[in-house]
């Protein structure tokens, strides 16, 4: 839709290079964190426990292993629980010099990686 406004688009936002991607895994990073809206209810009195052994983990390495498999085994006190991923939430945060915004069905994601080149052509 906005293809014909490219070189005025180049221009008035000052980037170099302008391009359309429909995934974005490359520009951002998805973890979880535990559901406290679930868990509670769920576990109890375990929850706390629960909650703080999840905060040791490695939360993208948590997200991968729930991508694949639906839940992930966690020992608390020598007890096995499954947790699924309703347990969890989704975050999203972007990669080091990207910035992003979003409208309805459309997100922009801006590298501002600052180069040699572009603070030379700065000053």
């Amino acid at each position: 839709m906005i293809k014909d406004l490219l070189d005025l688009l180049n221009e008035e936002i000052n980037v170099k290079k302008i391009s359309f991607e429909r995934d974005i895994k490359n520009f951002i990073i998805k973890t979880v964190k535990p559901n406290h809206s679930k868990l509670g209810p769920k576990y109890k009195e375990k929850a706390k426990k629960i909650i703080a052994e999840l905060e040791e983990l490695d939360k993208h390495k948590l997200y991968k292993d729930l991508s694949k498999k639906g839940y992930v085994n966690l020992v608390v006190k020598g007890e096995e629980i499954k947790l699924t991923v309703e347990d969890f939430l989704i975050v999203e945060s972007e990669k080091e010099n990207i910035a992003r915004t979003q409208t309805e069905d459309t997100i922009l994601l801006l590298d501002t990686t600052l180069t040699p080149e572009l603070v030379a052509e700065g000053f």
